[in-house]
């Protein structure tokens, strides 16, 4: 049995809106994550019962689940970096941004590429923990419609 080739390396990189457009990642972000998630249409779906009146008992449906629309989330912390509070801050208050969230594998063979997506920053929460403490940075970003793979 071989053993498996974990990914090792996962960065958010903000694009900066130029016609040839740059992509790069905040600096001092510890904790990122990436979230998919579908909305699902319900319904419940019962047996026919036999044709004789007998055979009718009700009983108990199965829930039968359609996918009507798909979403990604991704979400960031750790420490405010000076040269990045600007960035956030118009970010937060403009509109939509060219997002990608790269993942590499240990190997840098294995896996290697990225998520794109038009993204808005819908959260940014700035706090502190102490007064002697270094300051704190959370974000939340919504893509905007589709999200693509690119292999690198």
């Amino acid at each position: 049995m071989s053993r498996s080739k974990t990914v090792n390396t996962m960065l958010i990189l903000l694009g900066d809106g130029a016609a040839t457009e740059n992509f790069t990642s905040p600096c001092a972000l510890s904790t990122k994550s990436l979230k998919f998630s579908a909305q699902v249409q319900e319904d419940v779906v019962f047996d026919c019962p036999g044709d004789e009146p007998d055979d009718y008992e009700p009983s108990a449906g199965w829930v039968e689940k359609v996918k009507t629309a798909l979403s990604a989330a991704v979400t960031g912390s750790g420490k405010l970096a000076g040269e990045n509070q600007d960035d956030w801050w118009t970010w937060f208050q403009g509109g939509d941004k060219n997002i990608r969230v790269y993942l590499r594998s240990k190997d840098k063979t294995t896996l290697k590429g990225y998520f794109s997506m038009i993204a808005l920053l819908t959260d940014l929460e700035i706090g502190q923990e102490s007064d002697t403490g270094l300051v704190d940075v959370s974000v939340s970003i919504q893509a905007s419609g589709p999200v693509a793979w690119t292999a690198a």
